[in-house]
């Protein structure tokens, strides 16, 4: 459905957010649009930037550049809007951990547009972006360290940035500091199946080890067993469950576009 609409308006749980994506960078991003105690609706320019998404809000007319959530003109400009936690999988993988989770209609009554749902314009997009570069004009890329069309998770703590190549295989996982938090990443898949997440390692008042086998994470302090959704299910922290990390998913020319020098997970 974002292939066509990019956007979504909405709230969950009383949180105003903003789910964003861009086919041509394949940047998937959810914001906050609450920005200064006013929350913003936004909707699509049809215009791009460095072959991203460019969204405006109705409230004052700016322009946002999508993958970074920061107006570019109007008004807001230089104001960024705060990036939430995600992650881009499967429907089945989604399902199975949250199966009382509402699903946006097709039947949005826009007359034959919904049968165009079902149908992906973008398999093997990522390969044609290695081969020949991105459709629409961008700045030079300069940074070689993974090919322009990889796919990449990037999480963000205050304002220290970090990104992983997604499609590595796995499980794998990553014990780290980002912006002085201790996080823990990990992920799983290869190809258009690789998924990751991010979640802070602090559990309890202790800052815990992971390490990961299938699709179960353990921590070294207590041999507690999680999901990979972030949730204790054995041991002695059974019920605990982790906090996100913000994230945000897109193609490697988009990421250090908008990001340049960003360190790179070297697993």
């Amino acid at each position: 459905m974002l292939n066509l609409h990019e956007i979504v308006n909405d709230y969950i749980d009383g949180v105003a957010v903003l789910v964003s994506y861009c086919p041509l960078c394949a940047s998937g991003v959810v914001y906050n649009r609450e920005l200064d105690g006013e929350v913003l609706l936004f909707g699509n320019t049809s215009a791009l930037h460095e072959s991203d998404l460019v969204m405006y809000d109705h409230q004052t007319g700016s322009y946002w550049f999508q993958v970074l959530g920061e107006a570019i003109v109007g008004p807001l400009s230089g104001h960024r809007l705060e990036m939430l936690p995600s992650s881009t999988v499967s429907w089945g993988q989604w399902v199975a951990r949250h199966p009382d989770t509402l699903v946006l209609s097709r039947d949005l009554g826009l007359g034959g547009l919904s049968g165009r749902y079902g149908r992906d314009p973008f398999v093997g997009y990522g390969e044609r972006v290695n081969d020949i570069g991105p459709p629409f004009p961008i700045s030079p890329i300069t940074d070689a360290r993974l090919l322009p069309g990889a796919r990449v998770f990037a999480i963000q703590v205050g304002d220290s940035h970090k990104g992983c190549a997604l499609d590595r295989g796995g499980p794998w996982t990553a014990n780290d500091v980002v912006g002085g938090s201790a996080v823990v990443v990990m992920g799983s898949g290869e190809d258009g199946t690789a998924t990751a997440a991010a979640y802070f390692s602090e559990v309890d008042g202790r800052i815990l080890m992971w390490s990961i086998e299938g699709d179960v994470l353990t921590d070294a302090e207590t041999g507690s067993e999680w999901s990979d959704a972030g949730l204790a299910i054995s041991g002695p922290l059974a019920g605990f469950e982790l906090v996100a990390v913000p994230s945000r998913t897109s193609m490697w020319f988009s990421l250090v576009g908008a990001l340049p020098g960003i360190p790179l997970y070297q697993l």
